[in-house]
């Protein structure tokens, strides 16, 4: 199935057009909390939220980019 992983921050939404292919629901979770890592790691993203969407749009969880690691905040 595929997983889009939109992002929203300082009053801007930014769509995930392209969306990703994972073979279960944890494997897109466990790649929503590496890119919010990465984006922790690499600075200057903190409170970044990234939505994690499957393709038909049901929402699956929300991760937001903390200072130094990644922190979901909701889970459906």
């Amino acid at each position: 199935m595929k997983y889009f992983f939109h992002s929203m921050g300082d009053g801007r939404f930014y769509e995930d057009e392209g969306g990703e292919e994972f073979g279960n629901t944890e494997d897109a979770i466990r790649h929503a909390h590496r890119i919010s890592a990465q984006l922790a790691e690499g600075g200057g993203f903190a409170g970044l939220l990234i939505l994690l969407m499957n393709g038909t749009g049901e929402p699956i969880g929300q991760y937001r980019v903390a200072s130094k690691s990644a922190c979901q905040v909701q889970m459906h």
